[in-house]
């Protein structure tokens, strides 16, 4: 599963990581230890082990990035 392509749903509960239209695994947002933003990524860690990379490329549009940043504001992820 290292290199497989992968799609998110990002919402305010959880990310819902998704093989396939009918596979997939939701990760609640207390699963995740850290996160960062970088200038053209969110870089989500889970542990030591794991960590999710989201490239701002992999957004439709710039109102789905700033949704994602304000998540991560409001979980206290990252500062205000």
């Amino acid at each position: 599963m290292l290199f497989e392509r992968l799609s998110y749903e990002i919402n305010s509960q959880q990310i819902l990581i998704k093989l396939s239209a009918r596979e997939g695994m939701p990760m609640k947002w207390d699963q995740i230890k850290k996160a960062q933003v970088g200038k053209d990524h969110f870089l989500l860690m889970v542990n030591k082990a794991q960590l999710i990379h989201l490239p701002f490329r992999i957004f439709n549009s710039d109102n789905e990035r700033k949704f994602v940043t304000s998540i991560l504001k409001t979980k206290g992820f990252i500062k205000q």
